[in-house]
């Protein structure tokens, strides 16, 4: 017999078991939810094929194009995983790649441009050893587009995912614009990838099988991390707002030093929040060359690679660029620093250099502690030929060895380096270890005003003069100074018309990709239960009680365990405790988490909203008019629909509310103009266009 647990049907609400094929109340197959298994999910497409292949398949034996082939997809296969996407299929002689399909990453963007460089430099190297095939040299060409794509079979699993959805299609279509050797970009990816790619504006076109014409750019080359550096600190980002209380703790951290102790400070704040533009401050203040600076970022991405940001602060300090330079280099700069080359062979083997497969034999609680001691002496040595910063970013995403080497390098007087560490982090890390911790808090109203004036200095001052366009962007972002920027950007990029009007649809109907991004990677941060909680609330509104929504979540007992973990990780905050009202922290990430729901998931989730707020009522509907009629009309119920909008509208219209009356009287009409002819739904129109016509002649009596 099933065992009893919380689910309920999708569509009438009643519980059923693990094991139902059907449900018991109302007859749903409740088997095709399981079996299909569907996952809706925003992923960066790599379409790459290559070039002249019916030429050189013509010229070589049939076993020799296999052999090359294999050659080449294998090479395709492996930079794609090393940059963490998956091979969705092969056609023919091209490669499709995704990335963000298992989990989503904030880097996938910029990863997926990664991996189609790569791919392009090692086909070359490929091409330079065979020489030309019948006068054609291999050549990619690629084509990479973003968006939110249906995955059958789930994300968990080992197989390859049956995948569906335009980005697949738009990729394909820019693949076959680019020519031999070219990257082409979709729009959808501008925002994200011009701060780390020269891009080049191809204008607009049309892709074959698509209505719309799209900007298209082709990505010229990576930018190296100083220009990326220096075209946050002046090309792109606006002017430097508030923190000054936090840059003076910054500031005065060399006043603390106590002999040849250390001062370790952690930056602490969510997605966004201005962590990095803190540090890059700070640094500014310090360019006078006397001050040595290394720093290192860590990457979702890179989160296994053992000692990953402190390889990279080694890298630095001896002058390793990109290319690791041969051992004898290396060794020469480690003894000039340390006086002693006794070390050395352990950095080598934690930055990479060596093979860990030379120590095979050695005990390896005997190398981590030689390599801990390594780390210390070369950061201690550097920190005492003058005053030196060692700078690690987003340590939330740091391996585990990097972590237990920062404890041990911060923890107890002994081991402390005379140098100043300045960590960055998210919320939820703990670093028992710092002297001081700076929590970045959102900005206020007023300095997301004078943010949004720096960003449009010079480029649309109606915008930041306008008070509604404050209302709309403040109401999207909050305070976050990243959803602000990307925003304000996505409006100037746009060409939006000025003044902007909150209650006017479709102003915003594309959220930038750098946010999608960055909310669906933290939504895949969540265990199941608390993500989908997250998902049903955000179909609500971006206020909610908890009553309601204990009536429409799939897992009514665990709504206390999940809300908890969705507080704590910062999706949500609440309103009135004692009301159990709750409120999304940023409506922008409401808007991203609802479009990762699928559509029939959408559709059932907003009758279960509608029924539950008529049975809540008990009587008194006048104040839900409006709200019935959204979630009936996203349901697809056109009878209940019509009925709230009409009672809605006409509400509205007895209370001199016109042109709140007149929308609702527009969106019942369209509502009918969907339906099928003979319906029955026409004899409405003449009670409807009498609406229109009553409220319109007020508001505008001259047209």
């Amino acid at each position: 017999m099933a065992s009893n647990t919380d689910k309920r049907c999708p569509v009438c609400l009643m519980k059923v078991d693990t094991e139902d094929r059907f449900c018991r109340h109302c007859g749903y197959p409740l088997w095709k939810d399981r079996e299909e298994d569907a996952d809706q999910r925003l992923v960066t497409v790599v379409f790459s094929d290559m070039s002249g292949y019916s030429t050189i398949s013509e010229a070589l034996d049939p076993g020799d194009l296999g052999d090359l082939m294999d050659r080449i997809f294998s090479a395709a296969v492996e930079v794609i995983s090393a940059h963490g996407g998956l091979v969705e299929k092969f056609i023919g002689d091209a490669v499709v790649a995704l990335f963000g399909a298992r989990k989503a990453r904030e880097d996938d963007p910029i990863n997926a441009i990664r991996a189609a460089l790569r791919i392009h430099r090692v086909i070359d190297g490929i091409s330079s050893d065979l020489g030309s095939i019948a006068g054609v040299n291999l050549k990619m060409h690629t084509g990479i587009n973003a968006g939110y794509v249906l995955l059958k079979g789930g994300k968990t699993t080992e197989l390859s995912p049956k995948t569906l959805g335009s980005p697949i299609n738009q990729a394909s279509r820019l693949s076959d614009m680019a020519a031999p050797g070219e990257i082409l970009i979709g729009e959808v990816m501008y925002t994200y990838a011009r701060k780390r790619f020269v891009l080049e504006d191809l204008g607009r076109h049309r892709l074959k099988g698509f209505r719309k014409h799209t900007r298209v750019y082709r990505v010229v080359s990576e930018r190296g991390e100083e220009q990326v550096h220096s075209n946050k600190l002046h090309g792109d980002s606006p002017r430097f707002i508030g923190r000054q209380e936090e840059l003076k703790v910054l500031g005065t951290a060399y006043k603390d030093l106590i002999s040849d102790r250390g001062v370790a400070i952690s930056i602490r704040g969510e997605a966004g929040i201005g962590k990095s533009r803190l540090v890059s401050e700070y640094r500014k203040k310090l360019d006078d060359n006397s001050t040595s600076w290394y720093e290192a970022r860590c990457f979702q991405s890179h989160n296994n690679v053992p000692y990953l940001p402190f390889s990279e602060i080694a890298r630095q300090i001896l002058g390793a660029g990109a290319f690791m330079p041969g051992l004898e280099v290396l060794e020469k700069r480690f003894v000039s620093i340390t006086g002693s080359s006794l070390h050395f062979r352990y950095l080598t083997v934690a930055m990479g250099a060596e093979d860990y497969t030379t120590v095979s034999d050695a005990d390896p609680g005997l190398w981590k502690g030689k390599i801990f001691d390594t780390f210390k002496l070369l950061l201690d040595r550097v920190s005492r030929l003058g005053r030196t910063v060692f700078c690690i970013e987003d340590l939330h995403w740091a391996d585990n060895s990097s972590m237990e080497l920062l404890e041990y390098l911060l923890s107890g007087n002994d081991n402390r380096c005379p140098c100043i560490f300045i960590l960055t982090h998210r919320e939820g890390l703990i670093l028992p270890y710092v002297d001081t911790t700076i929590q970045l808090d959102e900005f206020n109203r007023g300095q997301v005003k004078d943010m949004i004036a720096s960003l449009t200095a010079g480029r649309s001052p109606s915008m930041s003069a306008d008070q509604s366009t404050l209302e709309l962007i403040y109401s999207k972002a909050g305070g976050n100074p990243f959803y602000v920027e990307e925003l304000t950007t996505y409006l100037l990029e746009k060409g939006i018309v000025y003044p902007v009007y909150t209650t006017r649809k479709g102003i915003m109907t594309k959220v930038p990709l750098t946010v999608e991004t960055l909310v669906s990677a933290r939504l895949d941060g969540l265990d199941r239960g608390a993500k989908l909680l997250l998902q049903e609330a955000s179909a609500l509104s971006s206020t909610f009680s908890r009553d309601l929504l204990l009536r429409v979540v799939s897992e009514p007992s665990k709504l206390d365990k999940h809300m908890a973990a969705l507080l704590a990780a910062g999706f949500i905050k609440v309103l009135d405790r004692a009301c159990g009202l709750y409120g999304f922290k940023h409506e922008i990430a409401r808007e991203v988490i609802y479009a990762s729901i699928l559509r029939r998931a959408r559709v059932s989730l907003h009758a279960r909203i509608a029924a539950a707020l008529e049975a809540g009522s008990e009587g008194e509907m006048q104040g839900l008019f409006d709200t019935l009629a959204y979630h009936y009309r996203q349901s697809g119920d056109t009878d209940m629909s019509l009925k709230y909008s009409l009672l809605a509208a006409e509400r509205h219209q007895k209370s001199g509310s016109l042109a709140e009356a007149l929308i609702l009287y527009s969106s019942a009409e369209r509502d009918i103009k969907k339906t099928e002819e003979g319906s029955g739904y026409e004899e409405t129109l003449p009670e409807i266009w009498e609406g229109m016509w009553s409220c319109a002649r007020i508001i505008e009596p001259d047209t």
